[in-house]
């Protein structure tokens, strides 16, 4: 039974350290960014808000994931979900496959958002309607 409370109690140790080790990356994902539109960015989007920015900088994605993120309901969504599988990626304790699962949700996400724009641009060029629908 001893034995048991001292894995128990590393364990935890483990956890909480994890835990502050991800804040740290949170704070300074949010310190390093330098976008201007995030001080616009409505309150509901901010938690995500500096997140995106660090994504956007640290994996190179400014062509593809514009400043303009906010305004668009759909990529919201999306990228709250993948801000969502980002943590549970690096906040699992011990080896995991979540990181790589991570990624794989960021090229989907990515795809879409894609397709998204192209749908978007398609509608504003020719005037016409956009649902969901014109993305798939």
């Amino acid at each position: 039974m001893a034995a048991l409370a001292v894995t128990v109690d590393a364990l935890t140790a483990a956890v909480d350290a994890h835990d502050r080790r991800l804040r740290r990356v949170e704070r300074t994902a949010v310190r390093r960014s330098a976008s201007p539109r995030r001080r616009n960015t409505p309150r509901r989007h901010r938690p995500v808000a500096g997140w995106v920015d660090w994504l956007r900088s640290s994996y190179r994605l400014t062509d593809r994931l514009p400043e303009s993120w906010p305004d668009d309901p759909m990529v919201v969504a999306e990228l709250t979900a993948l801000h969502t599988a980002w943590q549970a990626a690096y906040t699992s304790p011990g080896p995991s496959l979540e990181p790589v699962h991570f990624h794989d949700a960021l090229g989907r996400v990515l795809s879409r958002v894609d397709e998204w724009r192209t749908a978007w641009t398609r509608r504003r060029v020719t005037g016409g309607a956009l649902h969901a629908r014109d993305a798939l």
